[in-house]
């Protein structure tokens, strides 16, 4: 398919074929994702090998406050050995300004948008982060008050000086959750709604079907952080963080999420949740008041609590976060071998990789499985290239591997067999499901039950507060009490 893959790509206005022109020469070793949604066509991994930026720079350095541990910074660049340099014991605390975390999801009787509207009245105006340009500019409409102008990417494409000039306003942006700075009076408000796991196909496809969560678990992490800070940009600045939606709320209420985070914004993050949960909207609106305005109130109560919590914050790194960061030397040096169609050694150097996250063990067992693919499929093409039997047995066993690393997963049984694998029988378990779907269609489907049943289901998934059911467990005699009806 590279062929005429490329030949169709080649082809593509402006600027598609600028963007194309940097990935030609390693096309054969990119992968494309297809959905209704759209096609993605990239490296698994930015090809900086050959970028002579990267290449024949002597020393690089990298700026920002969000460097992470697993080796995303990384991944990110498609570089390997960054050396960090940790923040002076002498910084200021907080080191990036004070952020009032408001959760409106949790707050009682009240309707979340209508509750986050009032926030940014007081606030007089707010940058609004989502995942996608849909949602951001609708609900930065949404919270606009009458007569303020609403701003888009086409406004601050340049530069945000158009809103920071603005006395009151709202801007909507997609996906801009770094590299945007709002200090002092520019912006006191930030609204975070959405969580920013699905930026792409490729994140798609790493989190909902390959179910790489914890090569994807900084990622989400350091926009979610980035995001929250981008009114805050030196230790004598506040600003209020919203949290919007029921997907990101959950997400940092989750202890595994709050507990990665540096003690600072745990500390945050918990005194939001507490002052959110079980109050009221005229509560919660005081708190905003008495913060922006900064006075005793807030310093002689709010701040001695938050010193407390930090004190009591214990950073703890997700599982699988240290397999992640010793397997990344070996991926980026695999995809810089593919991209050079040395097919053999990246083969050799993703099988590295692989066992490097074989230490991760179930948190990472996804991600692995997507390794072990690759390096089938590229000792695979070694084989055909130098007709070596070898190296498609080698392939052929590693594609086995990666079957079993990736259940319950299925997503490499979905995917084109090699050329000459065999065609595999389905598993006692598929053939189950074949034959339940076939039942359920042979005897009709009915549209409303069904969408029914599935809108009871995602009702069920987005809720925040746990609900429990009681039963009363009858014994059913009729089978001499060794199973229950329950009723």
């Amino acid at each position: 398919m590279t062929e005429a893959l490329d030949a169709v790509l080649a082809g593509l206005p402006t600027p598609l074929c600028f963007r194309y022109a940097m990935i030609r020469a390693g096309l054969p070793a990119c992968l494309v994702y297809l959905s209704y949604s759209g096609v993605l066509v990239r490296p698994l991994l930015p090809p900086t090998s050959d970028n002579p930026l990267f290449a024949g720079a002597r020393q690089r350095l990298y700026l920002s406050a969000t460097l992470g541990d697993g080796g995303e910074l990384e991944r990110a660049f498609g570089r390997s050995g960054i050396v960090r340099l940790a923040l002076p014991a002498t910084s200021p605390a907080p080191p990036s300004g004070r952020r009032f975390f408001v959760f409106p999801d949790l707050v009682e009787g009240t309707d979340p948008a209508a509750l986050t509207a009032a926030i940014v009245a007081e606030a007089g105006k707010a940058l609004v982060l989502a995942p996608d340009t849909d949602t951001a500019v609708s609900r930065a409409e949404q919270l606009a008050q009458p007569g303020w102008p609403v701003m888009t990417i086409d406004d601050v494409g340049d530069g945000m000086e158009a809103f920071a000039a603005q006395v009151h306003a709202t801007c909507g942006l997609a996906s801009r959750y770094d590299g945007l700075d709002l200090p002092g009076a520019a912006c006191r408000a930030v609204v975070l709604e959405g969580k920013p796991d699905q930026d792409n196909l490729q994140e798609r496809f790493l989190s909902q079907r390959v179910r790489a969560g914890a090569a994807l678990a900084e990622r989400i992490r350091t926009r979610v952080v980035q995001g929250a800070g981008r009114c805050t940009r030196g230790p004598n600045d506040w600003a209020i963080v919203v949290v919007l939606g029921a997907d990101l709320t959950k997400y940092l209420l989750w202890p595994e999420t709050q507990k990665a985070l540096d003690p600072e914004l745990q500390a945050e993050v918990q005194f939001g949740v507490e002052n959110s949960r079980g109050a009221d909207a005229a509560g919660v609106l005081d708190n905003i008041r008495i913060f922006l305005a900064q006075t005793d109130d807030w310093r002689d109560s709010a701040e001695p609590l938050l010193a407390d919590y930090r004190r009591s914050a214990t950073r703890e790194l997700p599982a699988g976060t240290g397999a992640c960061a010793t397997a990344v030397p070996h991926e980026v040096e695999a995809c810089g071998l593919a991209a050079a169609a040395r097919w053999e050694d990246a083969s050799r150097v993703a099988q590295d990789a692989a066992r490097e996250l074989g230490a991760g063990a179930d948190a990472t067992r996804g991600y692995r499985a997507l390794w072990l693919y690759l390096a089938g499929t590229w000792a695979d093409e070694a084989g055909d290239k130098s007709g070596t039997r070898a190296l498609r047995h080698t392939a052929k066993t590693l594609i086995e591997q990666a079957e079993k690393a990736a259940r319950p997963g299925t997503w490499t049984r979905d995917l084109a067999p090699l050329p000459e694998a065999e065609e595999q029988p389905l598993t006692p378990a598929d053939t189950a499901a074949v034959a339940a779907i076939a039942a359920k269609v042979g005897v009709g489907v009915a549209k409303t039950r069904h969408d029914n049943a599935v809108d009871a289901m995602l009702d069920g998934l987005t809720q925040t507060v746990y609900r429990f059911k009681t039963y009363r467990v009858v014994p059913d005699l009729a089978f001499m009490g060794s199973s229950y009806a329950a009723r």
